[in-house]
């Protein structure tokens, strides 16, 4: 800005200085100034001062074009931190959206896994099961069919002391209160 002012004041110097010597002394203009000369004179005056207010303008731009310059700069800067930003974000979001799906696939995995296991487990129980309850189905028939011999011999025993045979005409009930308690008794059960 001093350099401008400096500028301003020796133009305006050299423009008096001209204007000087284009007039006289007394006032007036000499012979060999023509009207010409004068509107020469006149115009150069009114150019310089637009070049001094285009000279203003043009560095009120350039100041604004260097501000917006390094606006812009600024922003671009930004603009590049956001998009690394917004790639790296990108990044972690497909990485944890494919470790999530993994997880999900090795979840249903596991599952179908462990379904398979506990149906086989069931198979084996469900065997496991049959055979047992056969074989206590056959302990049962056996302790039955034992508790109906024992029963007989019991009742043939206190038949006997009676004087009664099973060849008898007389029947044998089983079911009789008498029979079922004696025969548990330790005097008629022997083997």
């Amino acid at each position: 800005m001093a350099s401008k002012t400096k500028q301003k004041k020796q133009d305006n110097t050299r423009a008096g200085k001209k204007k000087q010597e284009i007039t006289t002394k007394n006032g007036g203009t000499p012979k060999g100034v023509s009207d010409m000369e004068i509107l020469s004179q006149e115009r150069k005056s009114y150019l310089q001062k637009e070049y001094k207010v285009v000279t203003e303008h043009m560095n009120t731009y350039m100041g604004r074009m260097e501000y917006f310059l390094q606006e812009n700069k600024f922003l671009e800067k930004e603009a590049k931190q956001n998009q690394e930003e917004g790639n790296a974000y990108l990044s972690y979001i497909k990485k944890h959206s494919q470790k999530c799906q993994d997880l999900i696939i090795t979840l249903n995995d596991q599952n179908h896994a462990d379904l398979s296991e506990v149906g086989m487990q069931k198979e084996k129980l469900i065997s496991q099961y049959t055979e047992k309850e056969k074989d206590v189905r056959s302990d049962l028939m056996n302790m039955e069919s034992n508790t109906v011999y024992t029963s007989i011999r019991c009742t043939m025993q206190l038949v006997k002391p009676t004087g009664l045979t099973a060849s008898s005409d007389v029947p044998i009930n089983l079911t009789h209160p008498s029979v079922s308690r004696h025969c548990w008794t330790a005097s008629c059960c022997h083997h």
